[in-house]
């Protein structure tokens, strides 16, 4: 009930900054010297509130430059015995996997060939073709800088992409647990890898869902 959410609003004198989807959820700016805490504990008690959480802020966990960890070894697959999973199937480009990340770098020879492109979008044409909220959202959709180019600045993402669906079987680089797949590129931090909060997930999944 939109007026139980308005009524509670106006008990804890937050005011609303964002509708997150058709979720039901908000995000809300709290009035001066309440505390996160305490605003939660209030919001919890009223009616027409089913949760109430902080926008919590995430950032991946450091990974270090050795030259080993970061080598294509791929020991990992045959120790999730990927080789058996094969004789069955290698994957299908039916199939779509969103990698929430840093985004993807499109020209990348491994991924480029399982990249899902939006049906509903004509690339390069400044227009939002498929009312998704996001213009030339071609790859998937950025949530950190909210537009539709999720390229990645990172690099995390790019090898989140590979371990998911690097092309199989081509004789380049190296090869995904699916050789073929299409991966939608959500990206939900900065550059440099900080820099999303709950709202920014919420957003993400009702890219994906939609």
């Amino acid at each position: 009930d939109s007026r139980a959410v308005q009524a509670a609003n106006r008990s804890v004198g937050a005011t609303v900054l964002e509708t997150l989807g058709d979720l039901g959820w908000q995000r809300v700016r709290l009035p001066a010297g309440m505390t996160v805490e305490e605003a939660a504990n209030r919001y919890k008690t009223l009616a027409g509130v089913l949760h109430a959480q902080p926008n919590f802020y995430y950032a991946l966990q450091v990974t270090p430059n050795d030259a080993q960890f970061t080598a294509t070894g791929m020991y990992g697959l045959t120790k999730i015995a990927a080789p058996s999973a094969w004789d069955l199937t290698t994957g299908s480009s039916a199939v779509v996997v969103a990698d929430i990340d840093t985004g993807t770098r499109f020209t990348h020879e491994d991924l480029a060939a399982n990249l899902w492109t939006n049906p509903g979008e004509i690339p390069g044409n400044g227009v939002d073709d498929d009312a998704s909220g996001y213009i030339d959202d071609v790859y998937g959709a950025d949530f950190f800088f909210n537009d539709g180019n999720p390229a990645d600045e990172h690099g995390h993402g790019t090898h989140t992409a590979g371990t998911i669906g690097a092309v199989g079987n081509n004789i380049v680089g190296v090869v995904g647990v699916n050789w073929s797949v299409k991966i939608m590129t959500i990206k939900i931090y900065d550059n440099d890898g900080y820099g999303t909060t709950s709202a920014m997930l919420v957003n993400a999944y009702n890219y994906v869902r939609m």
